[in-house]
């Protein structure tokens, strides 16, 4: 594989790619949170919790009874390699993980990008995540770090 096959993936349309982790429960998202609050590359944490409407910047220690809350939501991004990729927590059963295409200009960037995605996919015990155009779940065009057509 070469950035020939792959660059039209990450073409700038002023859309971002998705990841999705699907199947994500309470235990999956505490190690997703504590690995995230461990990791150097850490670079922003939005921390919601609706009970006592706050915003943190950081992960706070006891996450389990905030990850339950309706209205709960964290948004988190860590920068590697000079690419910065936004971690969401929309709803309990599904991690959605966002990049600018802007950011996956070469190769070596797509295998950067991959082996995060791996490292998180082994953090969360997920079976499989996608890659998709946003909003667009039915153009998958990466299932576990393998480009499909």
């Amino acid at each position: 594989m070469n950035w020939n096959s792959v660059k039209q993936h990450f073409e700038d349309h002023g859309a971002l790619v998705d990841i999705f982790y699907e199947g994500m429960t309470n235990d999956r998202w505490l190690r997703l949170f504590q690995w995230l609050a461990g990791h150097k590359g850490l670079d922003s944490v939005n921390y919601y919790i609706p009970s006592k409407d706050k915003n943190l910047d950081y992960f706070p220690g006891s996450l389990v009874s905030d990850i339950a809350e309706t209205g709960f939501y964290c948004f988190a991004s860590l920068k590697i390699e000079e690419i910065i990729v936004f971690f969401r927590f929309y709803e309990e059963s599904e991690l959605e993980i966002d990049v600018s295409p802007k950011e996956i200009n070469s190769m070596s960037k797509v295998e950067v990008l991959v082996n995060l995605l791996s490292e998180v996919q082994r953090v969360v015990i997920a079976s499989r995540y996608v890659m998709c155009p946003e909003n667009s779940r039915n153009q998958i065009f990466n299932i576990n770090g393998k480009f499909v057509s």
